[in-house]
């Protein structure tokens, strides 16, 4: 029976518990991001998310080191391609029965999709697989949920990292941009609380990202 793994050592507990003032300071940041690009938007839409994401994982990058170093195991991305597709299969079954809960939800998926157009599908395409999908793992899970479970445990590690990243969203105005990304940031956040490992939701999120919006949209 497949068992929960322990994200760290003790000592590995104590180095990243220190690190949760700069992840607080690293979120603020990320909240004037989702600012700029879902209110402000001086500039394409994905261009401006492409930089924040990329800036999110430097700073994982900078705090942490090289933490990507373990190797990529062939059930990392196994698991990374079957997860993407039971979360495909979340969000069709949840469009089906959002516009029974919430008033235009079609439309307000409408607008997100919108956001398509602001860049060719031949190019948004790979950002979503190389850079966008897998930055927010490396900030979000690799760096966020990694030292607040370190500091205050994985229970609450996890249920605050998953709520941060599903309020930030709320900036954008958009009720179901906001339940997508608690949906889809609890089903990561639970996936790297059990496997200790982050190589699987990278290849999850970055294929999750690259079909639900740029190749077969919901």
């Amino acid at each position: 029976m497949l068992q929960p793994k322990e994200m760290f050592d003790p000592r590995q507990r104590s180095t990243l518990s220190a690190l949760v003032p700069w992840t607080l300071l690293a979120l603020v940041w990320a909240l004037f991001c989702w600012f700029v690009i879902f209110a402000w938007q001086p500039l394409n839409f994905w261009l401006l998310m492409s930089l924040a994401q990329l800036s999110f994982s430097s700073i994982a990058f900078a705090l942490r080191g090289h933490f990507l170093h373990l190797p990529i195991r062939p059930g990392d991305i196994a698991l990374g391609i079957v997860s993407a597709a039971l979360l495909y299969g979340v969000f069709e079954l949840g469009n089906w029965i959002a516009p029974f809960l919430i008033p235009n939800a079609h439309g307000q998926v409408g607008n997100i999709y919108g956001l398509k157009s602001h860049l060719s599908p031949v190019v948004l395409a790979p950002l979503l697989l190389l850079v966008i999908g897998p930055s927010e793992e490396i900030f979000w899970r690799g760096l966020v949920q990694t030292t607040l479970s370190a500091r205050w445990g994985k229970n609450t590690g996890f249920v605050v990292t998953n709520a941060v990243y599903g309020l930030i969203h709320l900036i954008s105005g958009n009720i179901m941009l906001v339940l997508a990304a608690l949906v889809a940031g609890f089903f990561w956040g639970f996936m790297y609380r059990w496997l200790g490992r982050l190589w699987p939701n990278l290849f999850s999120h970055a294929l999750w990202d690259m079909f639900v919006m740029a190749l077969f949209p919901i």
